[in-house]
């Protein structure tokens, strides 16, 4: 399974699958944030994947790479 990044997973556990309204024990919520990982890794499509899941992206054997747009600041730097 796919590492995420604390501060990822934080955000998703929040904001998309609102795990913290339950109040419930430790091990209900821990079982609650697996199940969202699972969800996130395996169920849910990813609009910057392709509309893929992370699984089906990480077992494909060429990827197109991604490209985005530039974009300019009010001074005039590229980012």
């Amino acid at each position: 399974m796919p590492k995420l990044g604390t501060r990822k997973l934080y955000h998703i556990v929040k904001q998309e699958f609102d795990i913290a309204k339950y109040n419930t024990n430790i091990e209900i919520k821990s079982k609650l944030v697996k199940d969202a990982i699972e969800t996130y890794n395996r169920k849910r499509p990813h609009l910057s994947n392709y509309m893929l899941t992370p699984i089906q992206i990480h077992r494909k054997k060429k990827l197109k790479r991604k490209q985005y747009k530039s974009k300019k600041l009010n001074d005039g730097t590229i980012v």
